[in-house]
């Protein structure tokens, strides 16, 4: 598990300053034997309209402050998996390039608008939201 999270921030650089949800989402889809159970909870809290928004995700800054872990970690895992569904593999790798990328002041949402296109993070919620509706 620790060591999902090492790579992916060698590959996205250590110096970034990321949203918890975007680097516990990469690892919690990683593991393959939680992922089915954490997409179905994320699925059903989308549709219940009981869940975190990504702003709400966003807002956490330390994985000691979440409040409720199973559906933090299974909201992060169906965002990777929305990014990677929808868009495709080929996408999230450019998103992560584009990420150790980032110039002095860029923020990582300019990537995420840069490569996927999302005005802000509330249309990319949206987008997200319906995903997991279907």
């Amino acid at each position: 598990y620790e060591l999902g999270h090492i790579i992916f921030r060698e590959f996205v650089g250590f110096d970034r300053r990321l949203p918890i949800w975007m680097d516990e989402g990469v690892v919690s889809y990683l593991e393959k034997e939680q992922i089915g159970a954490r997409l179905k909870a994320a699925r059903t809290l989308a549709r219940m309209k009981s869940f975190m928004t990504l702003e709400e995700l966003t807002a956490v800054r330390s994985p000691e402050t979440i409040v409720l872990p199973y559906i933090f970690y299974s909201e992060a895992a169906s965002v990777i998996e929305f990014l990677m569904d929808e868009y495709g593999k080929d996408k999230f790798v450019s998103f992560c390039q584009r990420l150790k990328g980032l110039r002095q002041g860029e923020e990582w949402f300019d990537a995420m608008k840069d490569v996927y296109g999302f005005k802000d993070l509330a249309a990319m919620n949206e987008k997200w939201v319906v995903f997991l509706q279907k």
